[in-house]
């Protein structure tokens, strides 16, 4: 409501300002118009310009308040729906480490994330990029270094980690 008020008094200004000195563009209230809202919404396509001083200066403050009006809350809705993705996709990063804490993922497990990502409105390949990267940040930070690997058994387990043996007693995620 407030931009349509704008626009109609940013198209009477322009219109009593330049009709004199350009008729053909600026002749009648509904080509100013056309000018307010372009102008106003900051698309700006150069068509019509002003060319009195006065007129330049009043386009120049109507051009800031466009921004001002428009640009600015578009920046920011934008923003919001960044950071509301990024929510998404930590809430989708805490759920693949829990996950992840016993080294295997199992069927009902994935089952689950796939959910998730639906219900979270991300892709699946934001699914697996995020198990593979979370995996091997896990694995790197789960490296330990085994003393004694004079004895030392490789395991395989499905995710690809292994697990070394140094004694019955003792196993290190490596």
């Amino acid at each position: 409501m407030v931009m349509m008020f704008l626009i109609i008094i940013a198209a009477s200004l322009m219109y009593s300002l330049e009709s004199k000195a350009q008729p053909e563009v600026f002749g009648n209230i509904l080509h100013s118009l056309w000018w307010a809202v372009v102008t106003m919404t900051t698309v700006g396509y150069g068509d019509v310009t002003p060319v009195t001083t006065l007129g330049k200066v009043v386009a120049t403050v109507i051009m800031l308040i466009g921004v001002a009006l428009v640009a600015l809350p578009t920046a920011i809705l934008a923003a919001g729906f960044s950071e509301e993705l990024r929510e998404r996709k930590r809430n989708l990063d805490a759920r693949v480490k829990d996950v992840l804490s016993d080294g295997i993922i199992d069927r009902d497990e994935y089952r689950e994330l796939k959910e998730i990502t639906e219900k979270l409105e991300l892709s699946p390949e934001d699914l697996k990029h995020t198990i593979a990267f979370l995996k091997k940040s896990l694995h790197a930070r789960n490296v330990r270094i085994a003393v004694n690997l004079y004895y030392a058994k490789k395991i395989k387990i499905k995710t690809g980690i292994y697990y070394i043996q140094a004694t019955p007693k003792h196993s290190i995620l490596c």
